[in-house]
């Protein structure tokens, strides 16, 4: 069987580190149709494990010359800097947008009957392979199945058929067993390629005794009795459990296939709007009586459908279940996505099928369509997912039902010979899941970028960028793609789609001139990133507090990404930053700030005891006083502001500890007064510790040289880690000296040997929010709603006065919203503190309590992020 070409390059000798468990290289090129050059900003010395860091580019050309194509590793190039126009593509990984959750096609009962009968088991694997491993083949990580027949089966049957009249109200004739013999097993094998594949089920029809006409045909079955809408979900429910106890958990579920749909004879049935809010009332309420935590998709239907789905929403009984809106390709264009997520934000879009067929008028322009409409289209207005439909049929288009005359899957199986030729939807696939995985978030980039390259990026989960483009040109499209940090240039052939993959941000964040590894360490003396309940430390609360230079402009995050990952990726330390906004980079684990660009030390002051006062910092960074001397006021005035700023400050506050930084060099032509603002500082603070305040001075004044700033205020990267160094230097003593005079006053933590948790509900094993391992978390599995809850039993009454959650490396799975109960027994609760969203690792104090229960109950709804917690902490009271 011929495979598809996707040569293996050498990989270079050290990649960047990354947390995944499979090994995924970095770097490419084309060589002659796609020339591209590349190399790294190395700024203040700033370089990572990695002496010779590399891209990655896959190709599929117009003529099929290159087919997925791995080219050979190149070096990267240094940022060209903020400049634009024409010949630069920026991507911008600080504008996010969908989290993805898979691309794919679906093994039909058609599809799965070929590729288990039509080929030897060395094709079939070798197949598989192509399909599904990462490595070797296209890594295809979304499967949409029929539940029960569809119009590609060899029979038209569901899990729970009767004989015409008779009917079963309780399911108790329900049974998977016919998915034994191709279905299941070829499913098993595609999760254990591709262990992050996800999975989505659909049914084309009830069972027959569910529908007026008592037949499957969607000519004349009728639709759903209105009586057995009840029974109906808990079919769908049923399956669903029968699915994951099978191995096969189901991720995501709709309640029909294209409700709407023109009658045909193949198994397929209407739904109204109506009946399908319906439908999803009981059917939330059935899969979570399962104990499932399979979301719900609504519509399920072309793209020129969205007013069905809204109608769906209107439903009150319904809304509260849906997590998205899943459309198909064949009428409408993508941009029918963007008006659905204007009506309804906070749902997720999905792109759910899609076929070609013998319609196409070659590979070419097959390519073209799939990569204009599905792979960029679909996912620049908002797709989480991008499937096709059938992965493999005949050369006939079949086995079917009916249906579509003369569509085609990924790949077509010759009934005789078992030939298996790959359709240009494979590799347009292909080009998108080779670059990224479930769980990347897609982030912003010019459209069409130069030359009318069109394009769509995306930051995966490990921070590696990835980038693919599609010339519609008749020319070479000449592109310099940059990240703001690192650049590649490139001729893309007409009509070609490529893909790019380069390392992110941790590259420079881990400095080798600075002794900064790649990786979480432990540091001697001190513990690690431990889980909670295993002798997990008191989180410090730090709060970066100033002007544009905290806030980060030039570079979003500015010296806070550095130090940042010096002292919590790095070292482990107990940290999180607190403040009422958020700003940074996808690798800025903590993007709480107070960060004003333009805001002089008196308006700060203003504000100051409100931010200090929700926060509750232990730790305050002041950096600020710029904005006062380039506007004019003296160095006395500045000093004046900045005694009345630091009082408000620890009147909000009193015991906190506030690091008060002078002022880097200003270039502008106020550098006397910046000198005698500097030469004031250390008199300002001394006069507060002499009254008792815990203040101190941090020296930045000679830590940015000159050639290191672009405007001359603000420095540019290389300035910003130095600055970051430098406040690492300082905070990380004041960190140690604050948490183990807290760890003192609050006594010890619970030990995992004495502690239980539990959940509402189990993606994850709760326990897992308490191994002492920082890679590992308890996760919901489905997103945030009112009432989800992880709760620790500490076997025995206990003295308790705290609770810290951390929710890990898992973007936005934060809670924004909750209520820490505790109780005695188990029953009868008492709400100790309510919280609203504290980022990524909250530290809750609350006065001593007597509990053997502690449980953390979510209050907010959240439709685009699960929750997660990495390690969850309980503090004894002394």
């Amino acid at each position: 069987m011929p495979e598809p070409t996707m040569q293996r390059a050498p990989r270079p000798d050290v990649i960047v580190a990354a947390s995944r468990p499979r090994s995924r290289p970095f770097a490419y090129a084309v060589i002659g149709l796609l020339s591209v050059v590349v190399a790294v900003s190395i700024v203040l010395g700033v370089v990572g494990p990695d002496p010779d860091p590399s891209a990655s580019v896959w190709l599929t050309s117009a003529d099929g010359a290159h087919r997925l194509d791995r080219q050979p590793d190149v070096r990267l190039l240094p940022s060209t800097g903020p400049a634009t126009g024409q010949g630069v593509l920026r991507v911008e990984p600080d504008r996010r947008f969908q989290v993805m959750e898979g691309v794919g096609a679906a093994l039909t009962d058609s599809s799965t009957y070929l590729i288990d009968t039509r080929l030897s088991p060395p094709e079939r694997r070798r197949l598989m392979r192509s399909l599904f491993d990462r490595d070797a083949g296209a890594g295809l990580s979304f499967l949409r199945q029929p539940i029960g027949a569809s119009d590609f089966s060899r029979a038209a049957v569901t899990y729970d058929d009767v004989p015409a009249g008779q009917r079963d109200p309780r399911l108790r004739r329900f049974s998977v067993a016919r998915d034994e013999e191709h279905v299941l097993p070829l499913l098993r094998q595609a999760r254990a390629l591709n262990p992050e594949l996800r999975v989505m089920a659909t049914p084309w029809t009830a069972p027959a005794w569910m529908r007026t006409g008592d037949t499957l045909s969607g000519s004349s079955g009728g639709p759903l009795r209105p009586e057995d809408t009840a029974a109906f979900a808990a079919y769908l429910a049923a399956y669903a459990r029968a699915y994951a106890d099978g191995g096969v958990p189901v991720d995501l579920i709709s309640p029909l296939n294209e409700p709407l749909a023109p009658p045909g004879n193949h198994p397929a049935m209407p739904m109204t709007a109506q009946q399908e809010a319906a439908v999803i009332a009981a059917l939330g309420p059935a899969l979570r009586a399962a104990g499932l935590s399979t979301r719900i998709a609504v519509s399920d239907q072309n793209w020129d459908f969205g007013s069905y789905a809204l109608q769906v929403l209107s439903d009150p009984a319904a809304a509260p279940w849906i997590a998205g809106i899943a459309s198909h390709c064949y009428g409408g264009d993508p941009s029918a996505q963007a008006v659905l997520r204007g009506q309804a934000p906070t749902l997720a879009q999905y792109v759910t099928e899609c076929s070609s067929g013998s319609w196409s008028k070659g590979f070419g322009d097959s390519l073209r369509w799939s990569a204009q409409n599905m792979v960029i289209g679909a996912t620049r207005n908002g797709a989480a997912t991008v499937a096709y439909w059938n992965v493999a049929l005949d050369e006939t288009g079949g086995p079917k039902l009916g249906g579509c005359p003369s569509c085609r899957g990924l790949v077509t199986i010759d009934r005789r010979s078992g030939k298996v030729t790959y359709s240009p939807e494979y590799y347009a696939l292909g080009q998108l899941a080779k670059v990224t995985e479930p769980g990347a978030v897609r982030v912003d980039t010019a459209s069409p970028g130069p030359g009318g390259l069109q394009n769509v990026a995306f930051v995966n989960p490990d921070g590696s960028r990835a980038l693919v483009a599609y010339n519609p040109g008749t020319v070479p499209a000449a592109v310099t793609v940059d990240d703001g940090r690192v650049s590649f240039a490139a001729r893309v052939p007409p009509g070609a789609m490529a893909s790019f993959s380069w390392p992110g941000r941790r590259l420079a964040a881990a400095s080798a001139a600075s002794g900064v590894p790649t990786a979480p360490r432990p540091v001697p003396g001190h513990p690690g990133p431990g889980g909670a309940l295993a002798g997990a430390q008191n989180r410090v609360r730090v709060m970066p507090l100033g002007d544009s230079l905290v806030d980060g402009f030039v570079t979003s995050g500015g010296w806070r990404t550095q130090l940042w990952h010096r002292l919590v990726q790095n070292d482990g330390e107990p940290v999180v930053f607190v403040g009422s906004q958020r700003g940074g980079p996808p690798d800025l684990g903590d993007q709480r700030e107070e960060g004003h660009p333009g805001w002089r030390l008196d308006a700060l002051q203003r504000q100051a005891a409100a931010w200090v006062g929700s926060a509750r910092p232990d730790v305050v960074l002041l950096m600020a006083g710029t904005n006062d001397i380039n506007e004019g006021a003296s160095a006395q005035q500045a000093a004046a502001r900045l005694d009345a700023l630091l009082g408000t400050i620890l009147a909000a506050r009193p015991g906190v500890a506030v690091l008060v930084s002078t002022l880097v060099p200003m270039h502008n032509g106020h550098d006397a007064t910046w000198a005698a603002f500097n030469a004031a500082i250390p008199g300002v603070v001394a006069a507060r510790r002499a009254a008792g305040a815990d203040v101190s001075v941090v020296d930045l004044s000679s830590m940015v040289g000159p050639e290191h700033y672009v405007d001359g205020l603000h420095p540019d990267q290389a300035g910003y880690n130095a600055l970051g160094d430098a406040w690492y230097a300082a905070v990380r003593p004041v960190v140690h000296r604050l948490r183990d005079a807290a760890a003192a006053a609050s006594g010890p933590r619970m030990s995992a040997s004495t502690v239980a948790v539990s959940a509402c509900c189990t993606d994850t094993a709760p326990a897992l929010a308490a191994d002492g391992l920082p890679g590992t978390r308890w996760t919901s599995g489905y997103p945030q709603e009112p009432g989800m809850w992880l709760q620790a039993d500490l076997r025995a009454p206990t003295p308790v006065s705290g609770v810290d959650l951390d929710a890990g490396p898992s973007v936005g799975d934060q809670p924004r919203g909750y209520v820490v109960r505790v109780s005695v027994d188990g029953t009868t609760w008492r709400t100790v503190a309510t919280r609203g969203d504290d980022g990524p690792r909250a530290a809750v104090s609350f006065p001593p309590v007597t509990a053997r229960y502690v449980r953390v109950q979510l209050t907010v709804a959240v439709s685009d992020h699960w929750w997660s917690v990495a390690d969850l902490t309980v503090h004894t009271a002394p």
